[in-house]
């Protein structure tokens, strides 16, 4: 009797296991992925902050949606390893990635949001989050002198573009997890 209630143990163990290496190297792929298409759809637009739109959509549908502590610093993780592959960035761009993560897991940790407090303020985390990425060119550039072309007419519109473009991304990563957990309950 013993053997049997311990091999069954040892199996959900194990399913559980597996389950949760599933959920994380889903999380990393999709951080991998979203830089992967930022790469590739490389369209010379002139507007700073624009690929935040869906760097932002994925970390905070992520992060919402996974149980996983630190989520969005995985998903960023999975950014940096696609930066490194694909030769993108000048090595600030996985310091931006990293800082961005970071703060979108703390933030979302503090703040215990649920329902329309989420879709109200997760735009608007998301937005200033991705204000990061000009002011972290801004001290490369004054300290390093690495030039940045998003900053060449000031750090004022790069910040705001930046902030309006993720805050639309942080919208529809907050709009997709909620219609996740919509269709959860639905199936429950």
């Amino acid at each position: 009797m013993r053997g049997v209630s311990s091999a069954k143990t040892i199996s959900s163990s194990f399913d559980a296991d597996r389950k949760r290496w599933l959920m994380l190297a889903l999380i990393f792929g999709a951080g991998f992925i979203t830089i992967a298409m930022h790469d590739v759809f490389r369209w010379p637009m002139k507007l700073p902050g624009r690929h935040g739109l869906e760097l932002m959509a994925m970390l905070l549908f992520v992060r919402c949606a996974s149980t996983e502590r630190y989520a969005a610093t995985l998903a960023v993780l999975g950014g940096v390893a696609a930066t490194a592959i694909l030769g993108h960035g000048s090595g600030i761009e996985s310091i931006v990635f990293l800082l961005q993560g970071l703060a979108i897991d703390l933030a979302y940790r503090m703040a215990k949001l649920n329902g329309w407090q989420a879709l109200v303020l997760l735009p608007l985390l998301a937005g200033l989050v991705h204000t990061i990425k000009p002011l972290v060119k801004l001290v490369f550039m004054e300290t390093v002198g690495i030039t940045s072309d998003s900053l060449s007419a000031g750090l004022l519109y790069p910040l705001i573009t930046h902030c309006i473009f993720c805050a639309v991304g942080g919208l529809f990563g907050g709009m997709a997890w909620q219609a996740l957990q919509k269709t959860r309950q639905q199936s429950s």
